[in-house]
């Protein structure tokens, strides 16, 4: 009898041991699962990560010396364009173009990344760091997609310092005049009831 007993507890264990590694099987499963795959890739910096980034700190600060933003426009992606008009962006930039910040030292500068060039697993790519000026330092975190066969930025963020300018910071004021519905003329059209009324005999000289 004892030795059913033990039988029957040693048959138990067992299946409890069973059900014990299968469950924590399933819950390592689960874990792993959990645990994000690398979502970025590291990328060495060559001439075309410099180049990239200098034709953009180029164009940046050509569209905000000049007032121009359509250029800057011409860097962007497509979604990213539709969303910043001309408008908004010179409202974005307006606090810089007050202090009259001038980064075109970018042109000749070298700039210091403050990591590696990343490409995420979303094909976008990631340059962060700064480029000194004679009167401060310009920090940049830029976000680019390939688009039109070429990279095309996507988001923006730069510093001075004091004041950042980010492309996710849309100006209230530009976001309502996009959204605006047109303007509505006040005139009030006038009609004849025999439709269009002949032209005077005579027209006065301005």
């Amino acid at each position: 009898m004892a030795g059913r007993s033990n039988r029957i507890a040693w048959i138990g264990a067992r299946c409890a041991f069973v059900v014990l590694a299968t469950c924590c099987g399933i819950v390592s499963a689960a874990a792993q699962s959990a645990v994000p795959a690398a979502v970025a890739r590291q990328l060495p910096f060559g001439p075309a990560e410099a180049i990239l980034l200098r034709s953009t700190l180029i164009g940046t600060n050509l569209s905000n010396a000049t007032g121009e933003y359509a250029l800057l426009r011409g860097l962007m992606a497509p979604e990213t364009a539709n969303a910043l008009p001309v408008e908004a962006l010179a409202a974005l930039f307006a606090p810089w173009r007050a202090k009259q910040r001038d980064f075109g030292f970018a042109a000749i500068a070298d700039a210091e990344l403050s990591e590696p060039p990343s490409l995420s697993s979303d094909g976008e790519l990631r340059l962060a760091g700064d480029v000194p000026t004679p009167s401060f330092k310009l920090a940049f975190e830029l976000t680019y997609v390939k688009a039109q066969n070429r990279w095309l930025l996507k988001r923006f963020s730069f510093s001075d310092g004091v004041i950042t300018i980010r492309s996710t910071d849309v100006p209230a004021a530009a976001q309502a005049r996009k959204t605006a519905p047109p303007a509505r003329s006040l005139a009030v059209p006038v009609t004849a009831p025999g439709g269009i009324p002949p032209l005077p005999p005579t027209r006065p000289w301005y």
